[in-house]
């Protein structure tokens, strides 16, 4: 029987290709699908691509009856761009998951795997500094103002509490923040910021870095978009799990200037100037990180095991700028 995939952005798209290698015909579930740019992860003649809406009851019931699913990973979200209104990503982020959950329990969907975020310990940093790898048992708390963040700890308790309170089988592998190959809107700053020094570079340009938002100090916790579908096809499929939550980043935390470096050997000359300091967090957050994630809990009871690095990940991004760049090229 068939997974229903919410979201057909980043995330979504890599965990239906990595379906399709497995043999299987996934449904993807978006309200304004990009085609062109999920056609360019998976082929969509191996995959659904349906439009619907996680607002909207009625989609969601219809498309678990037609498709016969029995799996939900629910990635559906509003990312924090400056532009995201928050009324919308409260709605979405968190009554989008209330809809799914619900359907699931009124149609025995016997999993929904949510894509919860290693954002919800962001806010705990300051009053309970980490002393050692953080774990998942680690203090959560809310970063005022900061609405993503917000939403995701309210979703993820709200999940928490169907499976406690009316055994909806519920799994929240928490992502690091997404990296990797995507031609679609960008969101996190990681994203923006992979495209600014890749495009930039291959021009020939010097690339100036001005925008606190994408830079950091210390390292952290990042996880490349195809451990990510790795970990959520895992997480579908675990039996007998001890636990509900899983920290999901690659197998180390990666310095700012860790990608200056990888990028500069593949794309010698490189000119990069970084015009704010590196004394902030990830994303304009206050907490600058050495830590790493504990990611052992994922490892013994999922499976997973991180399988591309910061050297893989970097070298196929610019080998597809490199083919974009080419094939534009070609039809100009």
């Amino acid at each position: 029987m068939p997974t229903l995939i919410t979201g057909a952005g980043q995330v979504g798209s890599y965990v239906a290709r990595a379906l399709v290698d497995r043999g299987e015909t996934p449904v993807l579930f978006d309200v304004h699908p990009r085609r062109d740019a999920v056609g360019e992860i998976v082929d969509l003649h191996r995959v659904k691509l349906l439009r619907g809406s996680v607002l909207d009851m009625t989609d969601l019931i219809h498309v678990i009856k037609e498709e016969s699913i029995d799996h939900i990973i629910h990635t559906a979200a509003i990312l924090p761009t400056p532009d995201a209104k928050p009324h919308l990503a409260v709605q979405v982020n968190v009554m989008g998951l209330v809809n799914v959950l619900e359907a699931a329990r009124a149609l025995d969907v016997r999993r929904v795997v949510y894509t919860s975020s290693i954002v919800l310990y962001y806010g705990a940093y300051p009053k309970h500094p980490p002393a050692g790898a953080i774990t998942e048992e680690a203090p959560v708390d809310r970063i005022p103002g900061f609405f993503y963040g917000t939403t995701k700890i309210a979703a993820e308790y709200v999940g928490l509490d169907y499976a406690d309170a009316l055994g909806v089988d519920f799994v929240a592998p928490r992502l690091g923040h997404v990296w990797g190959v995507w031609s679609g809107a960008f969101g996190a700053p990681i994203s923006i910021l992979l495209h600014m020094l890749v495009e930039g570079a291959l021009n020939g340009e010097k690339v100036t870095i001005d925008q606190p938002m994408l830079v950091w100090g210390g390292r952290e916790g990042f996880v490349h978009v195809r451990n990510v579908a790795q970990a959520l096809i895992r997480a579908r499929d675990a039996e007998k799990l001890e636990h509900r939550t899983f920290n999901i980043t690659d197998a180390r935390q990666y310095a700012f200037s860790e990608f200056l470096d990888e990028i500069r050997k593949h794309i010698p000359g490189a000119e990069f100037e970084v015009k704010v300091p590196l004394t902030g967090g990830y994303a304009g957050t206050a907490a600058v990180l050495d830590q790493p994630y504990d990611i052992s809990r994922a490892r013994r009871e999922l499976g997973y095991e991180p399988e591309v690095d910061l050297a893989e990940g970097i070298a196929e991004y610019i080998q597809w700028a490199r083919r974009k760049r080419s094939a534009t090229n070609k039809t100009s």
